[in-house]
């Protein structure tokens, strides 16, 4: 009997640790979120990499977001040295970036915009890279009072 209980306990804690574990990560991703991916490849001749995300209108105190992947396509580790968010504080970012990306991996950069005043805001999340180049996002949104 006590073979046949430690038999079964094995057996148990096998199926246990060969189960699937579903991880969530947080609850932020609702419909208010759109996800782009920007890669970044050996084939790149600018000197900054821009791109543009309008926020579009948004009403006083509300949060609008906006989702980047940022992916290692080229065929080197690319080192992120900084992230740069220059404008008006009703931008914010958050990030999950390691500072070496190798070939393959991606990390995720949240983009936040929450107007406190009526009007046009732009801002500038600069992303520097070695030895690949810099990415820039131009980000605009305007705030509107909501009736």
């Amino acid at each position: 009997m006590e073979v046949l209980m430690k038999i079964l306990a094995s057996v148990f804690l096998g199926l246990l640790l060969a189960s699937p574990v579903f991880g969530y990560e947080d609850d932020i991703e609702t419909d208010l979120n759109e996800v782009y991916v920007i890669n970044v490849t050996d084939e790149a001749t600018t000197l900054d990499r821009d791109y543009y995300y309008n926020f579009g209108r948004v009403g006083l105190f509300e949060e609008r977001r906006a989702t980047f992947f940022l992916r290692n396509n080229s065929g080197l580790p690319m080192y992120i040295n900084d992230f740069d968010l220059s404008g008006p504080p009703a931008f914010d970012y958050a990030e999950n970036c390691p500072q070496i990306l190798f070939r393959g991996q991606q990390c995720r950069i949240r983009v936040f915009f929450q107007p406190r005043t009526v009007g046009l805001k732009r801002a500038e999340l600069e992303i520097e890279l070695t030895p690949q180049e810099d990415i820039v996002l131009n980000l605009r949104g305007r705030g509107v009072l909501r009736y």
